[in-house]
């Protein structure tokens, strides 16, 4: 599949999500925005930048990008322009829900397994993300 083709599919994974979750969600008339969609629940906006995630070689847990990169490779956070990062995963076929202030700067995982030396700072799982 071509990679706007997985954007695509991501975004329509999440806006059906969104909406089963009982969000009202606007796609923006420009394809120029820093976010992908609009979601509204209990009066309160939030912009949503979409994201596809990939599962780890030893599948214990989903990546995803949260900064933007051009062909100049000039990686652009999201931090002040979005309130939430919505995260499909083809692999799991689920969808993550989390605040941009909940991700780091350029990428984050979610765990999908406890880790082997039972971290727990800093460890974010994903079913306490999931959507739905």
């Amino acid at each position: 599949m071509h990679k706007l083709d997985k954007g695509s599919l991501s975004e329509a994974k999440i806006l059906a999500a969104l909406m089963v979750a009982g969000y009202q969600v606007s796609i923006p008339w420009s394809q120029n925005s820093r976010y992908d969609l609009v979601a509204d629940k209990d009066e309160t906006l939030y912009r949503i930048q979409c994201k596809t995630a990939w599962l780890t070689k030893d599948k214990t847990r989903l990546k995803f990008h949260t900064c933007s990169c051009n062909a100049t490779i000039t990686q652009k956070s999201y931090q002040g322009q979005i309130e939430l990062f919505a995260v499909y995963s083809p692999d799991l076929d689920k969808v993550y829900l989390m605040s941009v202030d909940d991700v780091g700067a350029t990428g984050c995982a979610l765990r999908l397994k406890p880790t082997q030396n039972n971290q727990a700072k800093r460890v974010r799982y994903a079913t306490d993300y999931e959507l739905g």
